[in-house]
């Protein structure tokens, strides 16, 4: 039996769904929130949630029809595609080694369903300073990687 790391994440992404879902018409978007925008540079902009419930997110312009994979690595399980162009990330994580010369790694729910999955960075137009460390701009580790390091599981795990 194979057993997604991100099960219980994605559970619970379903639940709060269009609050993070990238294109979606029913979409909370951070400024509804009463949060604060910064720019970023690249096409890029922190918004920083305030509240009880606010989340801090990440909105970037990418390449659209992105392969969204269920851990930080190319190897793992497809679980979705990122088709917008101008997206919404919750989190950020590092994995392997990627075409953008780093391991960071961006988490988002996509738009063919309501999975969780990261992209790579080098699909993002993120800075190459930004992509060094995000957690200094304000964006969450993504649940399941490590909060100090940020690095994270890059294997399903097999029972």
């Amino acid at each position: 039996m194979i057993r997604s790391l991100y099960q219980p994440f994605v559970m619970a992404v379903s639940v709060l769904g269009a609050s993070l879902t990238a294109g979606c018409t029913q979409e909370v978007v951070p400024e509804e929130r009463g949060a604060t925008q910064s720019e970023l540079g690249g096409g890029c902009s922190m918004s920083m949630g305030n509240g009880r419930n606010a989340v801090n997110t990440l909105r970037c312009t990418n390449r659209p029809n992105i392969t969204m994979y269920e851990v930080p690595s190319t190897e793992s399980a497809r679980v979705n595609v990122l088709r917008s162009s101008d997206s919404w990330f919750s989190c950020w994580g590092r994995g392997v080694r990627h075409s953008g010369g780093n391991d960071t790694w961006y988490g988002t729910v996509g738009d063919d369903t309501r999975f969780f999955g990261f992209v790579p960075a080098a699909h993002l137009n993120t800075t190459s300073d930004f992509d060094r460390n995000p957690s200094a701009a304000g964006l969450p580790v993504c649940a399941r990687c490590d909060k100090g390091t940020g690095r994270c599981p890059t294997k399903i795990i097999y029972d």
